[in-house]
């Protein structure tokens, strides 16, 4: 079940992308129970080595998303200081094993925080261990700490009151009825996109650290918001009480770490350095340098996923993180290969879990599939000369070019279904036109299909992108919207603005089309409308996905007419239209919806 850590598939002493690779992530790894398997990234320490080890805790749900990127920094910032350091995905979260909804959930997370002070115990060959959280990671790691033998604790704004924060959550997004989701467990809540059981909200409405024995360390460092009320007073008082040596400070950067989405997300320098020091004076000892070998890494495992058996290999290729998901049974080799790209700079899991749900899903069918980081985003290097999250970066073509030549001599594919998310869809689209092999074309909410440098729609993902036309024009009808323009709470310049464009462009493109018919000469199509035309033509499945309320339907019609009227005659192309989904696909009904639907697409088009 167990093979070695793959980079590049070749040694990676001898590899210089390994070797920069290495020190900016670390190592993938899957480690904990056989059956329910997590998944991490070890941060080898530099030499000398320190005596203690540590363990990064992520936040939950949305949280998790934008800080991923800095929580990886921090990782490699304590492995520069001598730190083996591991950061990793609870059961049910990320790339680890589990679902979301899945009962226990306070209890599996505190479990998976166990496992991976016991991996890098292992690993590391450290004795010692710290545990470094943020948010309700931070809270975790304080429980997990009663459980599993840790020396210190950092915590990072942590969640103190745990009635307060489920109060937090509602105020923050909104708590939707639901019935129950694919697993037949109750959801009644979701969160952005992400299930809470009430199971889970009566749990940590029982957490209270500031009480004694919330947790069981000799060192702590709690780090409060400079910029909001906090009772980490409270809990330091509690700390010092029960013997543990700790030491509070205020920081000014998670602010600007905890943002709406993870292109605005800024790495808190001035914090994670704090934190290092924190950590290098409190554990100064160093240890003989004990080397990690390959083998200690696990990159592939098989496990049980909602009744299906599947298999799941981490590899890297050239700097880019990949996942491959195949069924147990042998999958079908003259099926296509499906390639996920990531969203923005959001990394593989996709906004909500969407990538592994899909993966997950669509192997049962017999489709390989891989979710992977394109280069600068996520786990993935960025090529020189080049900057971190630069969403739409010449380099996306070439790694999904690279992928699909590594997929061909690893496993013979014979072509490829090529699929993702706004960013991903435009990578999708750019790619297939280059490519014979793709085959199938899967563009979910697609904001672009042409960008160059400097173009507006370089950061599509944020919250400001203005809807699809026939959104304002329902909107016009509700006396809710017009009590919101009065109450200004609507950008009525900024959208007037942008439907305004819309109409002179599609007045333009009907003016062209009547002196066409004129002439008696056949309607012009735009090079992106014939683009797509050439696609079908070739024998590419398209299947475009929209939420009724986008901005890309606009530019789809320019390009494909009202509806799409210029390919819904081809037999190859498929438009969708889902109101109420939004951008991301945040409810959970819309995410069910989607991953269903594009099942019975694929099953239809391709299968057996």
């Amino acid at each position: 079940m167990h093979s070695s850590t793959i980079i590049n598939e070749r040694d990676p002493s001898k590899n210089q992308y390994a070797a920069d690779f290495e020190r900016a992530f670390g190592r993938p790894t899957w480690f904990g129970p056989s059956d329910s398997p997590l998944f991490g990234w070890h941060h080898m320490a530099s030499e000398p080595q320190r005596s203690v080890a540590a363990v990064i805790c992520a936040p939950f749900g949305h949280e998790y998303m934008v800080v991923h990127r800095s929580l990886r920094k921090l990782g490699a910032l304590m492995a520069s200081h001598g730190f083996h350091t591991l950061r990793f995905d609870y059961h049910g979260t990320g790339d680890s094993t589990g679902l979301a909804s899945d009962p226990g959930r306070l209890e599996a997370w505190i479990q998976s925080t166990c496992h991976a002070v016991t991996e890098v115990r292992r690993a590391s060959r450290c004795d010692q261990v710290m545990l470094i959280g943020l948010r309700l990671g931070a809270t975790i790691a304080a429980l997990a700490s009663k459980r599993c033998r840790v020396d210190g604790l950092i915590m990072l704004s942590p969640v103190i009151n745990g009635r307060k924060y489920t109060r937090e959550l509602v105020a923050f997004a909104g708590m939707k009825n639901v019935a129950t989701d694919n697993s037949g467990h109750t959801v009644i809540s979701e969160v952005v996109g992400y299930p809470l059981t009430d199971e889970t909200k009566h749990e940590l409405s029982k957490i209270d650290l500031s009480y004694p024995g919330s947790c069981r360390v000799n060192q702590c460092l709690l780090v409060s918001r400079a910029d909001l009320p906090s009772s980490e007073n409270k809990l330091a008082a509690s700390l010092t009480a029960d013997g543990v040596t700790t030491k509070t400070i205020e920081d000014s950067g998670f602010a600007s770490l905890l943002t709406d989405d993870a292109y605005d997300a800024q790495v808190p320098e001035e914090l994670w350095t704090k934190v290092a020091s924190w950590a290098c004076g409190t554990y100064p000892d160093f240890q003989t340098a004990l080397p990690i070998t390959p083998t200690a890494m696990t990159s592939k495992v098989t496990f049980v996923s909602q009744g299906q058996e599947i298999s799941e290999r981490v590899f890297v290729l050239h700097g880019v993180t990949a996942i491959l998901t195949t069924a147990i049974t042998e999958p079908d080799h003259n099926l296509p290969t499906i390639l996920i790209s990531n969203t923005g700079a959001n990394h593989r899991v996709g906004n909500h879990r969407l990538c592994v749900t899909m993966a997950r899903t669509w192997c049962a069918l017999g489709f390989r599939v891989i979710r992977y980081d394109r280069p600068g985003t996520g786990d993935s290097l960025n090529p020189p000369g080049s900057s971190e999250n630069d969403i739409y970066a010449t380099s996306g073509v070439g790694a999904l070019v690279s992928l699909m030549n590594f997929c061909e001599q690893d496993h013979g594919a014979p072509s490829f279904i090529l699929a993702g998310l706004c960013s991903g869809a435009y990578f999708s689209y750019q790619t297939a036109l280059l490519d014979r092999r793709a085959q199938g074309l899967l563009m979910i909410n697609p904001l672009t299909y042409h960008w160059r440098e400097g173009d507006s729609v370089a950061r599509p993902e944020r919250r400001s992108t203005y809807k699809s036309t026939r959104f304002y024009l329902a909107a016009a009808t509700r006396p809710s919207t017009w009590r919101r323009l009065l109450r200004r709470e609507i950008d009525f310049g900024g959208i007037a603005s942008t439907l305004g464009s819309r109409v002179l462009q599609r007045a333009t493109h009907q003016w062209r089309a009547s002196l066409a018919w004129a002439l008696r000469h056949e309607p012009s199509v735009s090079p992106i409308g014939q683009s797509f035309l050439d696609l079908e033509g070739r024998g590419v499945t398209i299947f475009m996905i929209f939420d009724a309320a986008e901005g890309g339907i606009d530019l789809m019609e320019e390009h494909m007419h009202k509806n799409a009227g210029l390919m819904r005659q081809r037999p190859l192309f498929r438009l969708e239209i889902i109101p109420g989904a939004d951008h991301t696909f945040t409810p959970l009904w819309s995410q069910s919806h989607l991953v269903t639907m594009i099942a019975d697409h694929l099953h239809h088009r391709f299968g057996r």
